[in-house]
Protein backbone atom coordinates (compact mmCIF):
# COMPACT_ATOMS: atom_id res chain seq x y z
CA UNK A 1 0.00 0.00 0.00
CA UNK A 2 1.03 3.41 -0.91
CA UNK A 3 0.85 6.66 0.92
CA UNK A 4 1.36 10.37 -0.82
CA UNK A 5 4.13 12.54 0.50
CA UNK A 6 1.62 13.79 3.28
CA UNK A 7 0.27 10.63 3.89
CA UNK A 8 3.31 9.43 5.01
CA UNK A 9 3.99 12.39 7.66
CA UNK A 10 0.26 11.33 9.06
CA UNK A 11 0.74 7.72 8.98
CA UNK A 12 4.30 8.27 11.13
CA UNK A 13 2.62 10.75 13.27
CA UNK A 14 -0.05 8.55 14.43
CA UNK A 15 2.30 5.63 15.04
CA UNK A 16 4.70 7.80 17.48
CA UNK A 17 1.35 9.08 18.80
CA UNK A 18 0.52 5.36 19.92
CA UNK A 19 3.83 4.63 21.07
CA UNK A 20 3.83 7.43 22.97
CA UNK A 21 0.31 6.90 24.57
CA UNK A 22 1.31 3.05 25.36
CA UNK A 23 4.43 4.51 27.07
CA UNK A 24 1.94 6.44 29.29
CA UNK A 25 0.25 3.71 29.94
CA UNK A 26 2.81 1.98 31.04
CA UNK A 27 3.87 4.46 33.07
CA UNK A 28 0.75 5.03 34.56
CA UNK A 29 0.27 0.96 35.24
CA UNK A 30 3.74 1.23 37.17
CA UNK A 31 2.76 4.16 39.16
CA UNK A 32 -0.57 2.26 40.19
CA UNK A 33 1.43 -0.62 40.96
CA UNK A 34 4.22 1.22 43.17
CA UNK A 35 1.48 3.06 44.45
CA UNK A 36 -0.76 -0.30 45.45
CA UNK A 37 2.75 -1.39 46.91
CA UNK A 38 3.50 1.63 49.15
CA UNK A 39 -0.31 1.81 50.63
CA UNK A 40 -0.16 -2.47 51.32
CA UNK A 41 -1.85 -2.34 54.68
CA UNK A 42 0.27 -2.91 57.28
CA UNK A 43 -0.72 -5.56 59.75
CA UNK A 44 -0.92 -5.14 63.75
CA UNK A 45 1.97 -7.13 65.57
CA UNK A 46 1.82 -8.55 68.92
CA UNK A 47 4.30 -10.65 70.85
CA UNK A 48 3.76 -13.79 72.31
CA UNK A 49 5.80 -14.98 75.33
CA UNK A 50 6.25 -18.79 75.76
CA UNK A 51 8.08 -19.32 79.10
CA UNK A 52 9.23 -22.97 80.32
CA UNK A 53 10.84 -23.45 83.84
CA UNK A 54 11.42 -26.21 86.60
CA UNK A 55 9.17 -27.09 89.09
CA UNK A 56 7.08 -23.98 88.25
CA UNK A 57 9.85 -21.41 89.55
CA UNK A 58 9.45 -17.86 90.04
CA UNK A 59 11.13 -16.19 87.00
CA UNK A 60 11.68 -13.31 89.24
CA UNK A 61 13.12 -15.50 91.70
CA UNK A 62 17.32 -15.94 91.68
CA UNK A 63 17.23 -19.45 92.42
CA UNK A 64 14.33 -20.55 89.50
CA UNK A 65 15.97 -22.25 86.30
CA UNK A 66 13.53 -20.94 82.98
CA UNK A 67 13.65 -20.45 79.48
CA UNK A 68 11.46 -17.95 77.58
CA UNK A 69 11.01 -16.81 74.01
CA UNK A 70 9.10 -13.93 72.83
CA UNK A 71 7.96 -13.73 69.29
CA UNK A 72 5.95 -11.40 66.56
CA UNK A 73 2.12 -12.94 65.99
CA UNK A 74 0.49 -10.92 63.02
CA UNK A 75 -3.10 -9.79 62.20
CA UNK A 76 -5.33 -7.72 60.42
CA UNK A 77 -4.00 -8.08 57.66
CA UNK A 78 -4.05 -9.90 53.92
CA UNK A 79 -0.52 -10.81 54.79
CA UNK A 80 -0.79 -12.60 58.17
CA UNK A 81 -0.22 -16.41 56.71
CA UNK A 82 2.50 -15.31 54.60
CA UNK A 83 4.05 -13.09 57.40
CA UNK A 84 3.55 -15.73 60.33
CA UNK A 85 5.33 -18.20 58.84
CA UNK A 86 8.34 -15.88 57.58
CA UNK A 87 9.34 -15.58 60.90
CA UNK A 88 9.41 -19.31 61.95
CA UNK A 89 11.14 -20.08 58.85
CA UNK A 90 13.56 -17.51 58.39
CA UNK A 91 13.65 -15.95 61.66
CA UNK A 92 13.24 -18.28 65.14
CA UNK A 93 13.86 -21.40 62.55
CA UNK A 94 11.13 -24.10 64.07
CA UNK A 95 8.39 -25.03 62.03
CA UNK A 96 5.64 -24.50 64.69
CA UNK A 97 5.20 -23.42 68.38
CA UNK A 98 5.44 -27.19 69.58
CA UNK A 99 9.46 -27.11 68.47
CA UNK A 100 9.66 -23.86 69.88
CA UNK A 101 8.46 -25.25 73.28
CA UNK A 102 10.31 -28.41 72.44
CA UNK A 103 13.93 -26.71 72.68
CA UNK A 104 12.97 -24.74 75.33
CA UNK A 105 12.23 -28.02 77.25
CA UNK A 106 16.28 -29.17 76.19
CA UNK A 107 17.41 -26.55 78.04
CA UNK A 108 15.98 -27.27 80.94
CA UNK A 109 16.65 -31.19 80.49
CA UNK A 110 19.88 -30.32 80.29
CA UNK A 111 20.16 -28.50 83.45
CA UNK A 112 18.62 -31.48 85.56
CA UNK A 113 21.63 -33.76 84.10
CA UNK A 114 24.14 -30.92 85.44
CA UNK A 115 22.14 -30.83 88.81
CA UNK A 116 22.33 -34.83 89.09
CA UNK A 117 25.93 -34.77 88.85
CA UNK A 118 26.92 -31.77 91.76
CA UNK A 119 25.68 -31.61 94.75
CA UNK A 120 23.99 -28.15 94.14
CA UNK A 121 23.96 -26.14 91.00
CA UNK A 122 23.42 -22.52 89.85
CA UNK A 123 20.49 -21.48 88.31
CA UNK A 124 20.42 -21.38 84.03
CA UNK A 125 18.59 -18.92 82.46
CA UNK A 126 18.23 -18.24 78.99
CA UNK A 127 15.98 -15.62 77.07
CA UNK A 128 15.49 -14.63 73.64
CA UNK A 129 12.90 -11.73 72.38
CA UNK A 130 11.95 -11.24 68.74
CA UNK A 131 10.55 -7.55 68.25
CA UNK A 132 9.64 -6.57 65.10
CA UNK A 133 8.08 -3.20 64.30
CA UNK A 134 7.13 -1.20 60.90
CA UNK A 135 9.59 1.71 60.45
CA UNK A 136 8.05 3.44 57.23
CA UNK A 137 8.94 1.19 54.40
CA UNK A 138 10.97 -1.60 56.33
CA UNK A 139 9.98 -4.46 58.49
CA UNK A 140 12.55 -4.15 61.24
CA UNK A 141 13.53 -7.30 63.66
CA UNK A 142 15.55 -6.98 66.42
CA UNK A 143 16.55 -10.13 68.47
CA UNK A 144 17.89 -10.33 71.88
CA UNK A 145 19.40 -13.06 73.85
CA UNK A 146 20.65 -13.55 77.28
CA UNK A 147 22.32 -17.11 78.36
CA UNK A 148 23.71 -18.26 81.53
CA UNK A 149 24.35 -21.66 82.38
CA UNK A 150 27.40 -21.19 85.34
CA UNK A 151 30.63 -19.28 85.37
CA UNK A 152 31.28 -15.66 85.77
CA UNK A 153 28.63 -14.20 83.98
CA UNK A 154 26.11 -14.49 81.61
CA UNK A 155 26.49 -14.13 77.60
CA UNK A 156 24.44 -11.39 76.04
CA UNK A 157 23.93 -9.66 72.48
CA UNK A 158 21.58 -8.20 70.40
CA UNK A 159 20.93 -8.77 66.27
CA UNK A 160 18.95 -6.68 63.87
CA UNK A 161 17.80 -7.63 60.43
CA UNK A 162 15.73 -5.14 58.42
CA UNK A 163 13.55 -6.42 55.54
CA UNK A 164 11.83 -4.00 52.55
CA UNK A 165 8.00 -4.18 52.73
CA UNK A 166 5.91 -5.57 51.31
CA UNK A 167 8.38 -7.69 49.34
CA UNK A 168 10.35 -8.66 52.89
CA UNK A 169 13.76 -8.69 51.23
CA UNK A 170 16.53 -8.46 53.38
CA UNK A 171 18.31 -5.33 53.10
CA UNK A 172 22.09 -5.34 53.80
CA UNK A 173 24.36 -2.29 54.88
CA UNK A 174 25.17 -1.36 51.05
CA UNK A 175 21.48 -0.72 50.78
CA UNK A 176 22.35 2.67 52.88
CA UNK A 177 25.77 3.37 52.38
CA UNK A 178 27.11 3.99 48.98
CA UNK A 179 30.88 3.57 49.98
CA UNK A 180 33.40 0.48 49.55
CA UNK A 181 34.37 -2.15 52.55
CA UNK A 182 37.47 -0.62 52.80
CA UNK A 183 35.92 3.33 52.71
CA UNK A 184 33.58 2.12 55.57
CA UNK A 185 36.04 0.38 57.81
CA UNK A 186 38.34 3.48 57.31
CA UNK A 187 35.44 5.42 58.68
CA UNK A 188 34.07 3.47 61.40
CA UNK A 189 37.50 3.46 62.83
CA UNK A 190 38.25 7.21 62.97
CA UNK A 191 34.77 7.24 64.25
CA UNK A 192 35.09 5.33 67.02
CA UNK A 193 38.19 6.57 67.85
CA UNK A 194 36.73 10.08 68.06
CA UNK A 195 33.62 8.63 70.44
CA UNK A 196 35.71 7.39 72.74
CA UNK A 197 38.15 10.19 72.65
CA UNK A 198 40.95 8.96 71.58
CA UNK A 199 43.88 10.01 69.58
CA UNK A 200 43.43 6.98 66.99
CA UNK A 201 41.75 3.52 66.48
CA UNK A 202 45.72 2.33 67.32
CA UNK A 203 45.81 4.22 70.45
CA UNK A 204 42.21 2.05 71.55
CA UNK A 205 43.69 -1.07 70.68
CA UNK A 206 47.21 -0.14 72.67
CA UNK A 207 44.79 0.69 75.67
CA UNK A 208 43.22 -2.86 75.42
CA UNK A 209 39.57 -0.89 74.93
CA UNK A 210 39.51 -2.96 71.12
CA UNK A 211 40.98 -6.38 70.12
CA UNK A 212 44.01 -6.15 67.17
CA UNK A 213 42.92 -5.34 63.99
CA UNK A 214 39.76 -6.86 64.12
CA UNK A 215 36.98 -4.63 62.90
CA UNK A 216 34.52 -5.37 60.04
CA UNK A 217 31.48 -4.80 58.47
CA UNK A 218 28.52 -7.21 58.74
CA UNK A 219 24.56 -6.84 58.68
CA UNK A 220 24.04 -6.33 62.25
CA UNK A 221 23.22 -2.61 62.13
CA UNK A 222 20.32 0.17 63.40
CA UNK A 223 19.16 2.62 60.96
CA UNK A 224 18.70 6.17 62.15
CA UNK A 225 17.82 9.34 60.51
CA UNK A 226 21.19 10.14 58.96
CA UNK A 227 23.46 7.64 60.01
CA UNK A 228 23.73 3.83 60.90
CA UNK A 229 24.80 2.17 64.09
CA UNK A 230 26.98 -0.87 63.49
CA UNK A 231 26.29 -3.18 66.49
CA UNK A 232 29.36 -5.61 67.65
CA UNK A 233 28.49 -7.57 70.63
CA UNK A 234 30.82 -9.05 73.45
CA UNK A 235 34.11 -10.67 72.10
CA UNK A 236 33.23 -9.50 68.45
CA UNK A 237 35.20 -6.83 68.41
CA UNK A 238 36.15 -6.39 72.21
CA UNK A 239 36.35 -7.42 75.54
CA UNK A 240 33.37 -8.73 77.46
CA UNK A 241 33.70 -5.25 79.78
CA UNK A 242 33.15 -3.28 76.42
CA UNK A 243 29.53 -4.52 76.94
CA UNK A 244 28.07 -3.84 73.02
CA UNK A 245 29.83 -1.38 70.99
CA UNK A 246 28.10 0.80 68.67
CA UNK A 247 29.84 2.57 65.64
CA UNK A 248 28.35 4.86 63.45
CA UNK A 249 28.76 5.69 59.99
CA UNK A 250 26.98 8.30 58.26
CA UNK A 251 24.14 7.16 55.68
CA UNK A 252 24.24 8.13 51.94
CA UNK A 253 21.62 6.04 50.58
CA UNK A 254 18.15 7.62 51.81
Amino acid sequence: MKFSFIGQIQFRFLIILGLFLTSCGNQSEKSSAEKSDSTIKKPTIQHKLIERTVDNCNTQSDTCTYASVKYPVFSGSDRDKELNKFIFDSILNVNDTSELRSSLDSFLIQWRKTYEMMDEAMPWVKESAFMASFEDSLLHIEQSHYLYSGGAHGNYGEFHSYFSWPELRHLSWKNFIDESENELIAKLKTNHAKAMKSKSYNDLIDKGYIFDDSLYVHNNFVIGKDSISFLYNPYEIAPYSEGIVKIKAERTNK
